[in-house]
């Protein structure tokens, strides 16, 4: 809608137009936004196809222009999110496969540190340093 001097116009709903194809492709021809021009285009294709129902106004066709355009937004995140995902389950597999290569050189060293030492799984990790967190993951692995 055109603005002018702060205040919008906005035509009623109910105004019908004769001709929708011409009015549209005039639209067209003045807008200077192609994305706009390309969805006139194409509401003037499937105006020629379809038979509509009931009266057609500027405000029906700017529904379905704007339905079409939420549709093919909603596809393009849903594409994204599917994208993404792969990426970060390809990366939580990398994480996961690290992890525990980490783990298996912690019970190592603690398995290491109870031979040399002759101590206790618990006694080899906090020789180590190990935290409370890490001893709880390394110690089911060196008491068996």
């Amino acid at each position: 809608m055109r603005e002018s001097g702060g205040k919008t116009y906005d035509p009623p709903t109910e105004w019908s137009m004769e001709n929708v194809e011409e009015t549209l492709m005039t639209l067209a021809a003045f807008s200077k936004d192609g994305d706009l021009k390309k969805e006139l285009y194409q509401f003037i294709e499937q105006f020629k196809f379809y038979e509509q129902k009931g009266v057609v106004t500027m405000s029906s066709v700017i529904a379905h222009i704007e339905e079409r355009g939420r549709r093919e937004g909603i596809l393009e995140a849903e594409k994204q999110f599917l994208a993404e995902k792969k990426i970060w389950d390809l990366e939580k597999k990398d994480l996961t496969q690290e992890s525990g290569e980490m783990l298996s050189t912690l019970v190592i060293l603690a398995q290491k540190t109870m031979i040399e030492l002759g101590c206790s799984a618990q006694n080899a990790c906090a020789q180590l340093g190990y935290s409370d967190s890490i001893c709880q993951k390394v110690l089911p692995f060196l008491i068996s």
